[in-house]
């Protein structure tokens, strides 16, 4: 475990420095939106995207490119401040990163 939390750090701070990444300012609960077209996105793709996701009962979907919002969708009674237990989402995301670490050339899973 101790070395997936070290590559899972390694590979943050390499992402990090190869391309700058948009955090929201300290105090504020704005963040910057990037629309999907200025991505080169097709927006009928999106919208039939949000569709599919509300239909498998999701509460809530969001897409962020460079730290910057371009998808954020609440569905139901779910709201940007409704609170939900992830129970263990977090070994979902760290088979992500694992993927993501491996496609790119910073791990080899063989």
């Amino acid at each position: 475990m101790r070395t997936i939390l070290t590559l899972s750090i390694a590979l943050w701070i390499t992402q990090s420095f190869s391309q700058s990444l948009y955090f929201p300012p300290t105090g504020s609960a704005e963040w910057a939106a990037l629309p999907p077209e200025e991505l080169g996105w097709c927006s009928e793709k999106v919208d039939s995207l949000i569709q599919f996701v509300e239909e498998k009962n999701s509460k809530a979907f969001i897409i962020l490119k460079d730290g910057k919002i371009v998808v954020e969708e609440y569905f139901g009674t779910f709201t940007q401040d409704s609170i939900w237990y992830w129970a263990s989402a977090g070994k979902s995301l760290m088979g992500v990163m694992v993927g993501l670490a491996q496609e790119d050339g910073y791990l080899s899973i063989e």
